[in-house]
């Protein structure tokens, strides 16, 4: 996938900000890693409707048994569309920026124009991977976006089956005398393999109540204390602080916590509840699609559609120059029946 910039030299600027070591992101990497674009600002879900029929046996001089057919349902959907921007002036250019060397006698313009760039591609970044975790969590998106001076809701639902949001009562609620987590994994492992065609769950993802609560069980303990199983390291995610890899179960799937943090009207909100799970398919057909960026500077004359596009825009008086970045993305579950999601009470 491409992405664009649009300033003195736009293949240089692209070339800078790209230059950037990328931030991943855990729901987006993980369940959407593939990528499509479209030219419009609409994209086309294919929802699978395939199912698992298999042919009836049949007398050899018989003419053949008629099957139903199956294919897929069609749903068009609209991206959605971020521009972030922030405003600076020559007096931004004067004084040494947070962590600049004061003897550094670079272009000081284009180091603060790269900075604003590449912070606000990481706020895209991170819109981003909150809709693929309210897709993958809720089987739904929900946002707001700015009309002029009025603000509308958007609502983008992938009709996945309610008996995939799981409700955890009575002994069956982690933590409680009779609760058997790994029992429980299993059922919701043919939950998926039943509804989500055959998609194969490996992927268990614990908040941080969650977690505790899921090494608490006896069963888990004895797992994890014997090495028979063959249960992988344990380690942390070097580039994605938050992220708590505790291994991969036979039979399960590689386990982890998340904990991350975003700035939502001035306050930090955790990424996923602390008692929630999702366990699901990384591998179930999913992608993360981009729309058309709605701006003339978007192509910048390469003939690619960008998934972001970086631009730097003079005003007229020359007082203060407006940077931006441009995107227009949408995860698409087309399997939405490949995760199970719930939370955990004790």
């Amino acid at each position: 996938m491409a992405d664009n910039a649009i300033i003195y030299d736009n293949r240089v600027l692209t070339k800078v900000v790209l230059g950037v070591a990328p931030k991943r992101n855990f729901f987006k990497d993980t369940f959407f890693s593939n990528e499509i674009q479209s030219s419009t600002d609409t994209i086309q879900l294919d929802i699978d409707a395939v199912g698992n029929g298999i042919a009836p046996f049949v007398s050899p001089m018989s003419e053949g048994s008629v099957m139903f057919k199956q294919g897929y349902n069609t749903n068009i959907l609209k991206t959605a569309y971020l521009a972030p921007y922030v405003n600076i002036t020559p007096q931004d250019f004067m004084y040494r920026t947070a962590g600049q060397n004061p003897f550094n006698a670079g272009n000081a313009e284009m180091e603060v124009i790269t900075r604003h760039l590449v912070n606000l591609k990481r706020a895209v970044e991170n819109t981003e991977e909150l809709m693929c975790a309210q897709a993958v969590i809720n089987g739904q998106i929900t946002y707001e976006y700015k009309v002029g001076d009025s603000v509308k809701p958007q609502s983008i639902t992938y009709n996945r089956k309610a008996e995939h949001t799981i409700a955890l009562t009575g002994t069956n609620q982690w933590g409680n005398t009779g609760s058997d987590v790994l029992k429980n994994i299993r059922e919701w492992r043919s939950l998926i393999l039943k509804n989500g065609h055959n998609a194969q769950a490996d992927v268990l993802v614990l908040g941080s109540k969650a977690a505790a609560l899921f090494f608490k069980d006896e069963n888990v303990k004895e797992l994890y204390s014997s090495s028979k199983y063959g249960i992988t390291k344990m380690e942390v995610s070097s580039d994605m602080p938050g992220l708590f890899s505790y291994g991969y179960i036979p039979g399960i799937g590689t386990v982890y916590e998340y904990e991350r943090y975003y700035d939502k009207a001035g306050q930090s909100v955790n990424m996923i509840a602390d008692n929630a799970f999702i366990y699901g398919a990384s591998k179930a057909g999913n992608f993360m699609a981009y729309g058309a960026i709605q701006n003339f500077d978007a192509n910048a004359g390469n003939g690619l559609l960008p998934t972001k596009m970086y631009a730097s825009y003079i005003n007229k008086d020359s007082k203060n120059k407006k940077v931006m970045v441009e995107s227009s993305p949408l995860p698409c579950l087309a399997n939405p029946n490949c995760v199970v999601a719930g939370k955990i009470t004790e």
